[in-house]
């Protein structure tokens, strides 16, 4: 406390005399201290102009001579290491999250452990709008966290003309793209738990449902073609959607 009071002080001390020095020189050298000031300005100026260009050129140089090394460093500045790119859902909710690049620097020897979940998204953020990737989670097979193949993805070009959640007398409207995130990728599936989960993270609409209410609902489809397809989803369901590189069908997912 006592520090930074006598740093204000002696800040003040040192403004109050500038201020002083420079009424006292307006005052009796009124017109050569104007004159002084503006050749100081000037020669600040020029200084800084030629400190500006050389600085660039010597930038310029280093980049046509040594290429690999600026790509190298601009993809380190680029490259977030703790960027959150993994999310984990479980009941309609995120439950963790992580970083991709975490992970992948693991060693082989140190034990990664997996929250419980329903499917993971995993976002490509090196692309605008982010990509996105769903993992659901398999009996067959593990969710490899720490390996690269699991974040390798296809986009799809498919895009369907309205999509729609019904349920009731509610309806909503689902977005798989926007300006911030693309979830038209191959092998996305798209089934119950997804649609319950968007309307609860994704959709900027508050949407309050009584369990009862979700126990049965309706996601309506008019693709590309201008077909209309209708999927009646209950608890017990699993009818769902699932993308191609330029098609999609329904289908019923494996448990």
């Amino acid at each position: 406390m006592y520090i930074m009071l006598y740093s204000l002080f002696e800040i003040g001390k040192t403004l109050s005399i500038c201020i002083l020095l420079d009424d006292y020189f307006t005052r009796i050298y009124s017109t050569k201290y104007k004159e002084i000031t503006i050749e100081i300005i000037f020669k600040i100026i020029y200084v800084y102009s030629f400190c500006e260009m050389k600085i660039k050129n010597v930038i310029k140089n280093f980049e046509e001579k040594h290429p690999h090394i600026i790509k190298f460093i601009k993809q380190i500045f680029k490259h977030d290491l703790n960027k959150i790119d993994i999310e984990f859902v479980k009941d309609n909710q995120i439950v963790d999250i992580f970083s991709k690049q975490k992970y992948l620097n693991l060693k082989e020897e140190e034990v990664v452990v997996i929250p419980d979940y329903d499917f993971v998204l995993y976002s490509d953020t090196s692309v605008t709008p982010s990509n996105i990737k769903i993992i659901h989670k398999n009996s067959t097979s593990k969710f490899l966290i720490n390996v690269q193949e699991t974040y390798n993805y296809v986009p799809s070009t498919i895009r369907f003309i309205l999509i729609e959640f019904v349920v009731g007398e509610k309806t909503y409207k689902i977005d798989l793209s926007t300006n911030k995130y693309n979830f038209y990728v191959k092998d996305n599936i798209f089934d119950r738990n997804f649609f319950l989960y968007y309307l609860r993270n994704i959709e900027t609409e508050v949407v309050v449902f009584e369990d009862f209410e979700l126990d049965e609902f309706t996601i309506k489809i008019i693709d590309n073609n201008v077909n209309i397809n209708k999927i009646h989803l209950t608890k017990h369901d699993n009818q769902c959607i699932k993308l191609d590189e330029s098609s999609y069908e329904i289908i019923t997912k494996p448990v």
